[in-house]
């Protein structure tokens, strides 16, 4: 009885060995198709996304432990058009040259323009949150440039000037008549 059980163990393990789906590797290089270039730093990966490798200095890459069959990579490098290649793999593929196309990041044109209020006969500016953020500003002084005129005289309020639109240090009559400041949605005195 002891042999029997032994003889069909073994049975067993030889038949899970033949029907056990092997495993390949898969390697080559990626370079740029305009001069056939090495590219560095490129994603390799199954599209499935379990098996993936990153290209080195020199454009080569390897994946271990593909599995037989038909498969899809996926080529992805920043400056690159994304590449899907179909391979089939039914033992170790060893020098494989996968070509992608660099893409430009430049922006061809962009036209930047201000809107009026056309509800009012007046030029007015909005200074709001995201002007703020979006500007690098360090003091009172960066902030006054935005409004019109773009001037002052007193960039840091540390001191006892005051801050003044359309003049320098002397105002000859009110330069700054018929400006209103708003803060918060409260009109501030300008006179």
């Amino acid at each position: 009885m002891p042999k029997q059980l032994v003889i069909a163990l073994l049975f067993i393990l030889g038949a899970t060995n033949i029907f056990a789906q092997r495993s390949f590797s898969v390697s080559g290089m990626v370079a740029d198709v305009a001069d056939n270039k090495p590219v560095a730093f490129a994603t390799v990966a199954t599209l499935e996304g379990d098996l993936w490798a990153m290209t080195d200095e020199k454009g080569h890459f390897l994946l271990s432990e593909m599995p037989q069959g038909a498969t899809v990579l996926r080529i992805q490098c920043l400056g690159y058009a994304t590449r899907d290649v179909a391979i089939q793999v039914d033992n170790d593929i060893d020098n494989l040259t996968i070509l992608i196309e660099p893409t430009s990041l430049k922006l061809d044109e962009v036209t930047v323009t201000a809107r009026r209020r056309t509800e009012d006969n007046t030029t007015s500016y909005l200074i709001n949150r995201t002007t703020l953020d979006n500007q690098q500003l360090l003091n009172l002084s960066d902030v006054a440039v935005l409004l019109p005129g773009g001037k002052t005289t007193n960039s840091t309020l540390m001191s006892d000037q005051r801050l003044s639109l359309h003049s320098g240090d002397a105002e000859k009559g009110n330069a700054a008549f018929g400006t209103a400041v708003e803060m918060d949605g409260v009109r501030l005195q300008n006179n």
